[in-house]
Formats: C-alpha cells, structure tokens, sequence
C-alpha cells in the first residue's frame, strides 16, 4: 500500500500534469488533451512510486516497463488521433452542459477528475512496485496477457484509422479485422492488459490490488466505454444495427477467429 506521503506525491504529480493539460485547453478552446494524459497519469504515477521505493528488483522493472509500454503507445496515439481536430462530440456535450464558465469549470470536472480517478485505479498497481516481488511460472502467462492486450489494442486502434482515413463516408461501419470479431477490441485490449498487471501483483496479498481491474473493467464496458460509444451510434450510423446482430459487443466470438485465420490460410 502506498504511505500517505507517497500517495500525496503522487497526487501532487497528476495534479500538475492535468493543470499542465487544462492551460492548454485553455488555448486551444479544446480539452481533447485529456484523452493523451489519462494514461500519461498512470506513467507518472509510476514514476513516483518506483523513484521513492526502499528496495525494487526485476519483477518491479518489469511491471514498470509494463505500464510504460501502454501508457506511451496510447498516448501517442491518442495524440495523432485528435491533433488538429474538432473537439470529441462528448466533450462538446459537456461544454455545452457547464457553459457559462466551462474554460474554468472543465480543469476541476474534465482534468482533476481524470486525474484523481487515475490515482484511485492506481493504488491497485502500487504494490507491484514498491514491494519486491519474487517471480513465479504464472508470471509468464499474466506477462502474455498484459503484452497480448497490450498488441490486440494498438492493433484495432490501427485499423479503424486506417479504415477512417481510406473512406470518406462517416456513416460506414468498420466490421473487418479485429472488428469483425468484437465491437470494440480496443476496449477488449484494454480489458486484457489489466487483468495480466493483476495476476502479476496479486501475489503481493494485498486485497485491494484488484481494484484496479475491476474498476477499469466497469468504466469499459458500463461507464465510458461501450455504454457511452454506443449510446446513439445507431442513429448516425444506419448499417450499425446489422453490425450489432452479427457481431459481439466486447468478447471476440472464437468462431470468427478461427474462420479469419481459415480464410488467411486458404489464401496462402
């Protein structure tokens, strides 16, 4: 568990980052920033936690190096995502919700809300690195699942941008792909490299560590995730009603895996 001394550093930290991210907002007139520094918080964090420990060994470096493989690959590519674009529809929504006075209201409701939720999600990867932590066999299977979903996001972020840039239609429905195998592998991805950095820092005993997992898994499917993604979809995108009835919304359906995979080696 973090020392409170450590856990106000911490905060301290995210804090200036998120103030860093809404002074920027504040001249682009767009908080789409936020979407790059949520998991710019967790590297950070990290940071924290592993500069302060008294003792840290290899499994602590890797669980690190963990943490800072997906939050700089999300980062980025949330970046590229939103650079030079109108601000997210959801956020526009909120805007308009909070106005008068949302250029002020969107650092305590947009920034430092980001950025405290990710110190309470946090709190469940602490242990795995300020505690020395011995390697077990299981290891190699948490590490597969954390780096699998770790590939299995960025690969689905790749190919709905590479689908958006090549068709001009914004009423089309990507469904090839990892898409054609889960409505939102990303999501899934995410899912996936949560609970691998569980199942390492589990053995640390300390209950709370699932936390972590759990309240991600909540936020991505009931929260900001599914739920939210696909609130009005279906009005602005008509063919997305057949998407629903043929495609699962988060598990990737086994059978539409195995036939890819049949069809890329037939092709061969």
């Amino acid at each position: 568990m973090m020392s409170p001394e450590i856990l106000i550093s911490v905060l301290v930290v995210v804090g200036l980052v998120a103030l860093f991210g809404w002074l920027l907002s504040l001249q682009e007139n767009n908080v789409n920033a936020v979407d790059s520094l949520w998991s710019i918080f967790f590297l950070f964090s990290a940071l924290v936690v592993i500069a302060t420990a008294d003792q840290i060994n290899g499994k602590n470096l890797l669980i690190f190096c963990l943490i800072a493989i997906w939050a700089i690959r999300l980062s980025a590519f949330l970046t590229f995502r939103n650079w030079g674009k109108a601000e997210d529809r959801r956020y526009s929504a909120i805007r308009e919700k909070y106005n008068p006075g949302f250029r002020y209201k969107s650092f305590f409701i947009i920034y430092l809300f980001q950025a405290v939720l990710a110190t309470v999600i946090f709190t469940g990867l602490a242990p795995g690195l300020s505690m020395p932590l011995e390697f077990r066999w299981f290891d190699l299977i948490a590490v597969s699942i954390a780096l699998g979903g770790i590939i299995f996001e960025a690969v689905a972020d790749w190919q709905l941008q590479n689908f958006k840039m090549k068709n001009s239609d914004s009423k089309a429905v990507m469904n090839q792909g990892l898409w054609g195998l889960s409505r939102h592998p990303n999501y899934f991805g995410e899912f996936m490299f949560w609970w691998g950095m569980f199942f390492m820092i589990v053995s640390s005993a300390y209950w709370w560590v699932m936390i972590s997992p759990l309240i991600m898994t909540f936020l991505l499917l009931k929260f900001s995730g599914v739920s939210l993604m696909e609130k009005d979809i279906d009005s602005r995108r008509p063919e997305y009603a057949q998407y629903v009835r043929n495609t699962p919304a988060f598990f990737p359906r086994l059978s539409g895996f195995i036939s890819n995979n049949k069809q890329a080696g037939q092709t061969l």
